[in-house]
């Protein structure tokens, strides 16, 4: 299922068109359009259209790249298609903005763009509606292949098939900040490889600090993970209308990425049907509605996993010093990195959307993997990276069934 914006039409586009030099005695009359707006094209010259319901101009002059003429006085009524108004100046089609649906266009906003964490939201909302559209899960499996690398003939890589021992796994069981994924992901290698006798797979949480400057927010959002996730919901779009300066949007637009974020990837792996949002602060309410009657206990799953979310994040931010002028948003995350190539793992053929893993001899590796570093980390969903800076994550479901997407 997904949300679709019901108001699809466009304007049309009109392009102008140079004027050529008549080649007969009695020519055709043709409609062009130029910056003055429609213009007749005769023998005698250029005779501006009155478009209905606009009122008439007389005694305008135009140049077209040759000497001034006077236009006629008289105006030819035109028909152009229902809902179509040619403005003065205009040469490109207006694209429609939705909340759900993708981006079209590289020339879109990137208020337009999904997962962006600096996202600006639409002043208004719309009316939306539902389409249903069953899609099916899409299955994966690895294959056991043996990688050549081309120039070197010696070496090689098999896809590793065989189960991961809770002995091959090593966990890090304290916490650390950092400032972003990429600082983790060093961090984590980085601890994997303090002893020679490195383990398979190392596993730690870590807290993402999403720091911002010239803010004093701090007892805002504490007020905000105070509660539970609708009241967040209901506080986070009564305090929004009220932001006057863009360090506070930029904060505002960040967290409600990541929440929206964390939906979507929550609704990926455990709703029937396809459905996504493009922000919590406008389509959460509505996001409860449609699950509440299209997927059977889907919006209790969800309302616990989020309150799981938040309860974190309260946690996070009463355990970390905050710097003056400054406001925090800690991200908790768990991450575990494996000691071995991608081509190692048959991920290499993943894209950013997650599929799901089967349940198949050949798969072995991977959902021992992901079993074994779920009962460590405490949690459903964690981030692999691979010796050579692959990311990916990995979620496993209501249903116990293991989903993987790649990040970089």
């Amino acid at each position: 299922m997904r949300y679709v914006n019901p108001h699809t039409g466009q304007v049309a586009m009109y392009p102008n068109q140079q004027v050529q030099q008549p080649q007969m005695q009695q020519p055709t009359p043709t409609v062009v359009m130029t910056a003055q707006g429609p213009m007749l094209m005769t023998a005698q010259g250029m005779m501006p259209v009155q478009i209905q319901g606009q009122p008439q101009q007389q005694g305008v002059m135009a140049t077209y790249g040759g000497p001034t003429m006077p236009m006629n006085p008289g105006m030819v009524p035109v028909q152009y298609p229902s809902g179509v108004m040619n403005q003065p100046g205009m040469n490109q089609a207006v694209m429609p903005q939705g909340r759900f649906s993708q981006p079209n266009t590289a020339a879109e906003t990137m208020s337009q763009e999904s997962s962006n964490r600096y996202q600006t939201f639409q002043s208004q909302q719309q009316q939306t509606e539902v389409v249903e559209e069953v899609v099916g899960t899409v299955l994966f499996s690895v294959k056991p292949v043996l990688h050549k690398f081309t120039g070197n003939e010696k070496f090689k890589l098999n896809v590793f098939t065989d189960a991961v021992k809770a002995n091959n796994v090593n966990f890090v069981e304290s916490h650390i900040a950092c400032d972003c994924l990429e600082e983790i992901v060093e961090c984590i290698i980085e601890k994997a490889h303090e002893t020679p006798d490195t383990k398979m797979v190392t596993a730690r949480n870590y807290i993402v600090n999403n720091i911002f400057y010239k803010t004093n927010m701090n007892e805002l959002i504490d007020s905000f993970v105070t509660g539970d996730i609708k009241a967040l919901y209901k506080a986070f779009k009564s305090n929004y209308s009220k932001l006057n300066d863009k360090y506070q949007i930029n904060l505002m637009n960040s967290f409600n990425t990541m929440l929206t974020d964390a939906i979507n990837d929550f609704l990926a792996v455990n709703a029937t049907n396809t459905i996504n949002i493009e922000s919590f602060h406008t389509d959460f309410n509505d996001l409860l509605k449609v699950i509440r009657n299209n997927e059977e206990d889907l919006e209790d799953n969800l309302i616990e996993y989020l309150d799981k979310y938040i309860t974190e994040i309260k946690v996070a931010l009463n355990s970390i010093e905050k710097a003056e002028n400054t406001s925090l948003i800690p991200e908790p995350v768990a991450v575990a990195y494996l000691d071995k190539h991608v081509l190692e793992t048959g991920l290499d053929e993943l894209t950013n959307q997650f599929v799901q893993v089967e349940d198949v001899v050949v798969n072995v590796f991977l959902n021992s993997l992901a079993s074994e570093v779920v009962a460590k980390v405490g949690k459903q969903e964690f981030i692999l990276v691979t010796m050579d800076k692959s990311i990916f994550k990995f979620m496993v479901n209501a249903d116990k069934q293991l989903f993987i997407k790649k990040i970089a």
